[in-house]
């Protein structure tokens, strides 16, 4: 990935409100979606797929309870998101909470 990108999961825990915000993440290419995932105990699961324009910066909200989740990573994926295993991997992030 090209620069430094700064990319946030919020979340409150026991409840489905989270979101992903991210900045200077390089425009989505045509064809490509970025791919939100979380990883826990169970696996690693797709949450939601998003666009960045091209001021790179990016708010997704996704109805998700990540209390237990223990990491997050965004991939790049074709248009409509990865089905199976994740794509090429963009960032990578342990939660606290």
């Amino acid at each position: 990935m090209a620069g430094p990108a700064n990319v946030y999961v919020v979340y409150r825990p026991g409840t489905d409100e989270a979101w992903l915000m991210a900045e200077n993440l390089p425009a989505t290419p045509p064809g490509k979606v970025y791919q939100l995932w979380s990883a826990d105990a169970a696996g690693v699961h797709g949450l939601t797929t998003f666009t960045c324009d091209a001021t790179g910066a990016c708010l997704a909200p996704f109805g998700v309870d990540l209390a237990d989740a223990k990491a997050t990573m965004i991939t790049l994926e074709p248009a409509g998101g990865a089905v199976g295993e994740p794509g090429p991997q963009v960032a990578f992030g342990e939660l606290e909470g």
